[in-house]
């Protein structure tokens, strides 16, 4: 009898410091000038100016409460198994996408972007995958090191069985 697979989950979700409260205080930056704006040109008669002040104002808002929702959703899941890797990112845009790498010769790649930051892959052979793409640099290069520990940790069985060759 076998020892099931151990399985070492990785969780990752962004970074959410902002709670309900701080979200309202950043509505009321950002509808309260603009509405004032828009009362002023109300005042003096300028409708014309004062309806696109409004709307820029509360489009800005809805689009930060729907990137704000969006990225709370966003879950990235690695699984270390004994002979596999397996990475599943859940969002609205592929709710159920696994992805897998075998773990022997499995590497953490952390290579500089274009722009400054520091983009991350799980990479084997040819076949790169990347992760973490929604955190900061910092919390990227945490992960990379905890992966990095958890892939020298041996694996509690190996599913590797091997076929012998008839010359």
């Amino acid at each position: 009898m076998t020892a099931p697979d151990s399985v070492r989950r990785f969780v990752i979700r962004p970074n959410d410091s902002s709670g309900a409260a701080q979200f309202a205080v950043a509505v009321l930056l950002v509808v309260v000038p603009g509405l004032a704006c828009a009362a002023l040109f109300a005042s003096y008669g300028a409708w014309a100016a004062c309806v696109p002040v409004a709307g820029v104002s509360l489009a800005s808002v809805w689009a930060l409460a729907v990137d704000s929702r969006l990225r709370r959703e966003r879950v990235e899941y690695i699984e270390i198994r004994a002979a596999t890797v397996a990475v599943h990112d859940s969002d609205r845009e592929r709710p159920g996408e696994w992805f897998e790498l075998p773990r022997a010769w499995l590497r953490v790649d952390e290579t500089d972007a274009p722009y400054g930051g520091v983009r991350l892959a799980l990479a084997v052979g040819g076949r790169r995958r990347p992760i973490c793409r929604h955190l900061n640099d910092g919390e990227r290069r945490e992960i990379a090191a905890a992966l990095r520990r958890a892939f020298a940790e041996p694996a509690e069985r190996s599913d590797f069985q091997p076929r012998s060759i008839a010359p």
